[in-house]
């Protein structure tokens, strides 16, 4: 926005410039011209003034023979004709003499009048032409005050206008400047960014290499997990198993362990009976020494020594080893 404004202000002064530049030169020919119209009139004037001095001259020189004349003319007719002061005519002494000219000296004197007042009038235009010549000339000359000073001032607008102009050339120096200062910054901004853009790129590859490499990780974990998965499943059937044995000895050993006891008390019956028949035959036995009569045993049913409990209990002992090694 700035730019067009300055943009904008530029084509305005430059477009003043070029119209002041025109009117300056439109005044400089002007007053060359009225310079020129000038020394013509100038120069007129004096070659009217050297005119009218070679008249004059002329005149003076042919005015006296046809005053002269003309006065011999009148003095002829009866009239008397006084020259100018300090004129002495020679001839007037004999005007007297001189009374009877010819006919002719009367037109000379006609002629004389005549082209006398045909100079009188010429000299009166001569004079009104050099007054209003005189009056052309001032009014020229105050024309050419005003234009002088139209043109002072019209110096003094144009310096003004040069100066800001080239205050202005120096602000759009210092904008263009700025302007260029400011490229650079975004240039520099740009191959900051593309740079960062750059990392970022090779951040997130290394980062999709790095997710990419942990997806495989987590395949080969969820793989390793679904082994040990399955290594457990079979871990807890085997424990399941092994619990279910451990049951099942528990169950043999609280049953061997209630045969045990049974047995134990069977045994500690049948010790008890072994004992009170082995007092019982030691007594017999005894008995027999002192009667020295030997009796055949007679007992009540078979000893069968194979079903005895000692054979029980060394069976039982033989299979709690077993159980328990099915334990462990």
């Amino acid at each position: 926005m700035s730019s067009l404004k300055l943009n904008d202000y530029n084509d305005s002064n430059t477009k003043d410039k070029r119209e002041l530049e025109a009117r300056l030169v439109n005044l400089e020919e002007e007053n060359r011209d009225i310079n020129s119209l000038l020394r013509i009139a100038l120069i007129e004037k004096e070659a009217l003034e050297k005119n009218l001095s070679k008249l004059k001259g002329e005149n003076e020189q042919k005015r006296l023979p046809i005053l002269q004349i003309a006065e011999k003319g009148l003095h002829k007719v009866g009239f008397g004709f006084i020259m100018g002061s300090g004129y002495n005519d020679p001839t007037s002494e004999d005007s007297d003499t001189n009374s009877g000219s010819k006919s002719d000296d009367s037109e000379r004197a006609e002629e004389a009048v005549n082209l006398a007042s045909a100079l009188e009038k010429i000299m009166k235009n001569l004079r009104l032409e050099i007054a209003e010549l005189r009056i052309s000339l001032q009014e020229s000359r105050l024309e050419a005050e005003k234009i002088r000073s139209i043109t002072s001032e019209q110096y003094e607008i144009l310096a003004r206008e040069r100066r800001k102009i080239k205050e202005l050339e120096d602000t759009e120096a210092r904008l263009i400047q700025n302007v260029e200062e400011l490229l650079v910054e975004i240039k520099e901004t740009k191959e900051d960014a593309t740079r960062w853009r750059e990392a970022c790129e090779l951040e997130a590859e290394a980062g999709k290499n790095a997710v990419m490499e942990r997806d495989k990780l987590i395949s080969i974990l969820t793989q390793e997990l679904e082994r040990k998965s399955a290594a457990l499943d079979v871990s807890n059937g085997k424990l399941t198993l092994k619990n279910e044995l451990v049951n099942a000895a528990d169950a043999a050993r609280e049953a061997a362990e209630r045969s045990l006891q049974l047995a134990d008390s069977r045994a500690a019956g049948l010790r008890e009976r072994i004992e009170e028949l082995t007092k019982q035959s030691e007594d017999c036995e005894n008995r027999r020494s002192r009667h020295r009569v030997r009796y055949n045993i007679c007992w009540p049913f078979p000893l069968n020594l194979a079903n005895s409990p000692a054979s029980g209990i060394r069976n039982v002992k033989r299979m709690v080893p077993e159980m328990l090694a099915l334990d462990n």
